[in-house]
């Protein structure tokens, strides 16, 4: 099983699925981060996608946290680049 990633540019990027994700009943409670200056699309397992309370009648069948900004990664160089 894999699961979609956003994307910067709007591609279409995949991961596998963890143990837990079955056909049909899909788990990807984690919010992926795209950074602004290399382009990556990272999952971040350690932080958990939020529980969003719909109205009466509404049935969610995904939720995307998307966060953008400085990767790690990346972040070091900008700092540099700001001194």
């Amino acid at each position: 099983m894999i699961h979609t990633i956003p994307t910067s540019d709007n591609s279409i990027k995949y991961a596998l699925c963890k143990d837990d994700c079955g056909e049909g009943h899909h788990h990807d409670h984690h919010v992926h981060f795209v950074c602004n200056v290399c382009n990556n699309t990272f999952c971040l397992d350690s932080v958990v996608t939020p529980t969003v309370d719909l109205p009466e009648g509404y049935q969610s069948a995904e939720l995307e946290v998307v966060a953008k900004g400085v990767c790690k990664n990346c972040a070091p160089g900008i700092k540099k680049a700001l001194m």
